[in-house]
C-alpha cells in the first residue's frame, strides 16, 4: 500500500515552503511522519471533504520535505515532523494567498504514547491521529467481515460467521498486553531509557499472545529501573504513564492504546485455522482493511475537521 508521493521530489525545507507559497496545482499539502501508510491514510481521507480545497492536496512525508546538504532525504519519523512544523510556523510559512487562493500546510503525527506533540496538539496546521497511528485506525474503523472477506477469498457468510467471535479483537489484545503497554508507555516518556525494540510486539509476554512470563516482566522491568536509576524513579514513571493511559483509554475505549503494526499478527492468532492463514493475515491485512474502510464515515470527521481548519486563514506573502 505505498503512496505515489514516496520515491519523489525531495526539497529542503525552505525549498518546500516556497513550493507551497508558488503552488498552481494543489491547496493543501500534508506532511506525513510514515512513509508506507501515512500518505496513503491522509490522501484518502482529504479526498472525502465537501471542502474542495481540501480535496485538493499533495502529500508528502518529512523525509521528502527536509533534504539535507548532501542532497539526501531526511530522517522519518515524529520528532522531524514536529521539528519541521516549528521552523516553518517561525518562518511564517504554514500559509499563504497567492493568485490561485489560500495555500496551508498541515503537519501530522501518529498520537502514541510520548508527550511530544502535547503543547501543539490543538494548533490549525497540527494533527495528531485519534488512535495510537493510522495503522489502528485503518484496523479499528474498517468493517470486520468484510476484510476477512477480501483477505481470506471466503463468501460473506463464512465471513459474517468467523467475524462474529472476535468481534472485539482489538480491544483483546490491549487487555493481554497491558503490562507491555505499560512498559512501553514508561520507556516513551523517559529520555533516560533507549529505546528500540519497546514499541515493537510484546516481549513479556510467552508466547507473544499468551499470559504474562513473570519472570521477563521483571527482567525488562529491571532494565527500565536501572536505566531510570532508582524504584523509586520507576514506580513514579509508572504512575504517570497510567494516567495517561486512562486518559487516552477514556477517549477511544482500550483500542486507542493498541498500535497497528501489532495487529496483523494479532488477528492471526485471533482467527487463522492453518499456517497458510496465518501467512496470508500477516502479509495481507492492512491492505485487506484499508479496503474495507469507509473513508466517508465519522470516524474520520477529526481528520476532515483539521484539514478544513487550515484553510480558513492564510497569509499573503510579502
Amino acid at each position: 500500500m505505498s503512496a505515489a508521493v514516496v520515491g519523489g521530489p525531495t526539497w529542503s525545507l525552505s525549498g518546500f515552503q516556497g513550493r507551497v507559497m508558488m503552488a498552481k496545482d494543489f491547496s493543501l499539502f500534508i506532511v506525513t511522519e510514515g512513509v508506507r501508510t501515512d500518505p496513503f491514510f491522509y490522501d484518502k481521507i482529504a479526498a472525502t471533504s465537501p471542502d474542495k480545497r481540501v480535496r485538493s492536496v499533495k502529500t508528502y512525508t518529512v523525509s521528502q520535505i527536509t533534504r539535507g546538504a548532501d542532497g539526501k532525504p531526511g530522517p522519518a519519523g515524529k520528532s522531524p515532523v514536529i521539528a519541521a512544523y516549528h521552523s516553518t510556523r517561525r518562518n511564517r510559512g504554514l500559509s499563504y494567498v497567492n493568485s490561485g487562493g489560500r495555500r496551508s500546510i498541515v503537519f501530522c503525527v501518529d498520537r502514541d504514547v510520548d508527550l511530544k506533540h502535547v503543547d501543539i496538539e490543538d494548533e490549525m496546521h497540527f494533527c495528531v491521529t485519534s488512535l495510537r497511528d493510522a495503522e489502528a485506525e485503518l484496523f479499528a474503523n474498517a468493517d470486520l467481515t468484510t476484510a476477512i472477506q477480501h483477505l481470506l477469498s471466503v463468501d460473506s457468510a463464512d465471513a459474517r460467521r468467523r467475524a462474529q467471535p472476535i468481534r472485539n479483537w482489538i480491544d483483546r489484545l490491549a487487555l493481554v498486553w497491558s503490562d507491555w503497554i505499560l512498559l512501553g508507555a514508561v520507556v516513551a516518556q523517559a529520555t533516560t531509557v533507549p529505546t528500540g525494540s519497546w514499541a515493537g510486539g510484546s516481549i513479556i509476554n510467552a508466547p507473544r499472545h499468551g499470559p504474562v512470563d513473570e519472570a521477563l516482566k521483571s527482567l525488562h522491568e529491571g532494565r527500565v529501573q536501572s536505566a531510570l536509576g532508582s524504584q523509586r524513579k520507576l514506580l513514579r514513571a509508572k504512575r504517570d504513564a497510567r494516567a495517561l493511559l486512562r486518559e487516552m483509554r477514556s477517549r477511544t475505549g482500550p483500542r486507542g492504546l493498541v498500535k497497528g503494526k501489532w495487529l496483523p499478527g494479532w488477528l492471526a492468532n485471533e482467527l487463522a485455522t492453518t499456517s497458510a492463514e496465518t501467512a496470508i493475515i500477516q502479509r495481507d491485512a492492512l491492505l485487506a482493511f484499508s479496503g474495507s474502510l469507509d473513508y466517508e464515515a465519522n470516524w474520520a470527521d477529526h481528520y476532515r475537521a483539521k484539514f478544513a481548519e487550515a484553510m480558513t486563514r492564510a497569509r499573503r506573502p510579502a
